[in-house]
């Protein structure tokens, strides 16, 4: 009897054991094994930690395909938005050199506009490179949120004015946080600029501020445009998401579907956070920050 107990034990550790190298290799092929219940406590529960480290391979690996594929899709769009640019400096500097404009400060100006645009973009993904790097260094100081708006939608009129949108702020009274004031404009001007883009010409953008009860600050930007789907809302801060792949340079904002990104890293930096909304006649962005 008791050789035929040590027999019978060795043969469930044996099958126990084939099972769980058997679960180890599916999991190193990329598989997500279930939790084996059979055999002894120990082994159940051993199959229950590969169970779940399967699981969350299955995730990991998914997070670094869907990152890589932002990525690919940003270096597209980046060529793309800088091959624009260039082509157009390259013809305007040949039709220089041939001497066959009647304009030349004409041809200057766009070339110098040109180069300010590529230079915007290039910051940018500098800028990005840093978020994603963990070495974005803040410096915070006090900042009065009014007179840091105003800047900001000074620098944004002559954008604006192009396209005869309006831009008006409310609810900015004495609020004061602790902040980067050179990020937080950076934050404010994108996400006007994105505003300014997709809002109907002729139309209004308004920025509000509401002070919340925990030492946290809610800046909103809406605009009267149609804002993007519902089933992307969750997906227009990510890098290099613009919505669709054959929307033009012009219309990206920041260029290369950055801008909203940048938003995104800078906003958790400060320990806040971002999100968008539809709402009734527009769309809305907002960012909460804290005060402290």
């Amino acid at each position: 009897m008791a050789a035929f107990a040590a027999w019978f034990m060795a043969r469930l550790v044996r099958q126990s054991l084939g099972r769980l190298r058997s679960a180890a290799e599916r999991i190193g092929t990329g598989e997500i094994v279930t939790a084996d219940i059979e055999g002894s406590n120990e082994f159940a529960a051993l199959s229950a930690q590969l169970a779940d480290s399967s699981a969350r391979l299955a995730q990991a690996r998914a997070e670094v395909e869907q990152l890589d594929s932002s990525r690919r899709q940003l270096v597209a769009w980046v060529s793309h938005d800088l091959r624009t640019p260039l082509a157009g400096m390259r013809a305007m500097a040949e039709a220089l050199e041939e001497g066959v404009v009647d304009d030349r400060s004409d041809y200057i100006r766009q070339i110098r506009d040109q180069v300010d645009a590529v230079n915007r973009m290039v910051d940018g993904l500098f800028e990005l490179s840093k978020i994603q790097s963990g070495t974005l260094k803040l410096h915070k100081e006090p900042v009065v949120l009014l007179d840091l708006i105003s800047d900001v939608v000074s620098e944004m009129q002559a954008l604006a004015a192009t396209r005869g949108i309006r831009i008006s702020h409310a609810g900015m009274t004495d609020q004061v946080l602790l902040a980067d004031p050179r990020e937080l404009s950076r934050v404010v001007a994108n996400l006007l600029v994105n505003s300014i883009r997709h809002a109907p010409e002729d139309s209004e953008i308004v920025m509000e501020a509401q002070s919340l009860d925990d030492d946290r600050l809610v800046l909103s930007v809406l605009d009267q445009g149609p804002g993007v789907q519902t089933q992307d809302i969750g997906r227009m801060f990510e890098m290099g998401w613009r919505g669709s792949a054959a929307r033009p340079a012009e219309d990206s904002g920041s260029g290369a579907g950055i801008g909203l990104a940048i938003v995104r890293g800078i906003v958790e930096a400060h320990g806040g956070q971002v999100s968008a909304a539809q709402v009734p006649g527009g769309f809305r962005l907002e960012v909460t920050l804290p005060t402290t």
